[in-house]
């Protein structure tokens, strides 16, 4: 499954929202939306880095630590909508 798909993101983060849990051990879940939406972003970065990692790793440049965090940062805001439409 490719986890930047729309449905790859949508299954994984709700797995993740369903089974995660707090330091306290509370469910995120039954969080206010400003925490899961915080969790979700947190999410979504890890998901990106992975995702961004595991591509250049296919397919190595070599490009500047500046031009590497731009495409990166880039890849996160492209992931952020879903991060608001998730927490809704």
């Amino acid at each position: 499954m490719d986890i930047l798909s729309k449905e790859g993101a949508l299954a994984t983060m709700a797995a993740f929202v369903d089974d995660a849990m707090d330091t306290d051990g509370n469910p995120i879940s039954e969080q206010p939306k400003g925490a899961q939406e915080a969790y979700l972003a947190g999410l979504i970065d890890g998901l990106a880095m992975r995702e961004y990692v595991a591509r250049n790793m296919a397919n190595p440049q070599d490009d500047t630590l500046s031009e590497i965090t731009a495409r990166y940062e880039a890849l996160v805001a492209q992931l952020q909508p879903l991060v608001r439409w998730m927490a809704s």
